[in-house]
């Protein structure tokens, strides 16, 4: 699978309920006809959430982050056709601003089970200056991922590494845009999140990424399944 994900801002002059609304019902079906797209699920921002009290805060401010799904990178293609571009983009205008997008690979730490509901957390993460980014992927997934699948109440993780970068669609530099990786965190419900932060395993789990990354910055978000091929 080729994956997108964007993140972005509401329009200044919207209430929360109105993107959320608009994005949902609006911009999803129009999102939903890109040509080759294979699954398409919108993840709404609820509120940010700190994981580790040693690590700073990016300076994100998100309200909604979006993931579109190809079979391949011919597949992808459809949602580069000029033609598509445009429609998009004039529908994002009324209800987004600040679009980011990265291209990523998928690293299905901790696989889906089943399709109850879960509590959600995104992360965006920045790797330490002194690692590259092969010694960082290498010891967030061999070293890292390993400490956090001991968390009890983990029901699923993913490691979405940043293969390409853009912004408002044009190619962007690692200096513009220093995300690394993307990790998507899900629990059975947010007590099971906030008995696992409390945890002794937790901390030993943050202690470890201490000496990965710099900077993290985590969401709890609401996600919803536009499109998927069945």
């Amino acid at each position: 699978m080729i994956v997108r994900m964007s993140i972005f801002q509401k329009r200044h002059n919207l209430t929360t309920q109105e993107f959320q609304s608009y994005w949902k019902d609006i911009h999803g079906p129009i999102a939903a006809k890109i040509p080759g797209l294979a699954q398409y699920e919108q993840n709404h921002v609820v509120n940010v959430i700190h994981l580790s009290s040693n690590l700073p805060q990016g300076s994100h401010s998100l309200d909604g982050i979006c993931r579109l799904m190809f079979e391949d990178e011919s597949a992808m293609q459809g949602v580069l056709k000029p033609e598509i571009t445009k429609i998009l983009q004039e529908d994002e205008a009324k209800f987004i601003e600040g679009l980011q997008t990265v291209v990523i690979r998928q690293n299905p730490v901790v696989p889906i089970v089943d399709e109850l509901p879960l509590v959600k957390c995104i992360s965006l993460i920045r790797r330490h200056r002194d690692l590259t980014f092969e010694a960082f992927e290498h010891e967030w997934d061999e070293i890292y991922a390993g400490y956090l699948k001991q968390i009890e109440g983990l029901k699923r993780y993913t490691q979405n590494y940043v293969t390409g970068r853009s912004i408002e669609r044009k190619p962007a530099t690692y200096e513009q845009m220093p995300i690394d990786c993307i990790d998507e965190l899900y629990f059975e419900d947010i007590q099971s999140l906030e008995a696992a932060m409390t945890s002794d395993k937790w901390q030993k789990t943050m202690a470890q990424a201490e000496t990965l990354i710099e900077m993290i910055t985590s969401y709890i978000v609401n996600p919803h399944n536009v499109f998927k091929v069945q």
